[in-house]
C-alpha cells in the first residue's frame, strides 16, 4: 500500500512537471513569433528543444514508477 501512495505521488509530480514545462513551451513559442531579430527567435526555439527533450526525460521516469 505504501508503495501505491509513494508511485501516485510521484505520477502528480511528474505531471505537474510535465504541464508547466508545455506551459512554458507555448509561452516560448509566442516570444518566438514576437522576437525582433532571427538571432531572438532562434533562442526561443532553442529554449523549446530543451523544454520538449525535458518533458521526454519525465515520461520517461513516470514510465518507470
Amino acid at each position: 500500500m505504501r508503495n501505491e501512495v509513494i508511485k501516485e505521488w510521484l505520477a502528480t509530480l511528474y505531471d505537474d512537471a510535465i504541464a508547466e514545462a508545455k506551459a512554458t513551451i507555448e509561452n516560448e513559442r509566442l516570444w518566438a513569433k514576437g522576437s525582433g531579430s532571427e538571432m531572438e527567435a532562434s533562442t526561443h526555439l532553442q529554449n523549446i528543444e530543451i523544454q520538449e527533450e525535458y518533458i521526454e526525460v519525465l515520461e520517461n521516469l513516470k514510465n518507470e514508477i
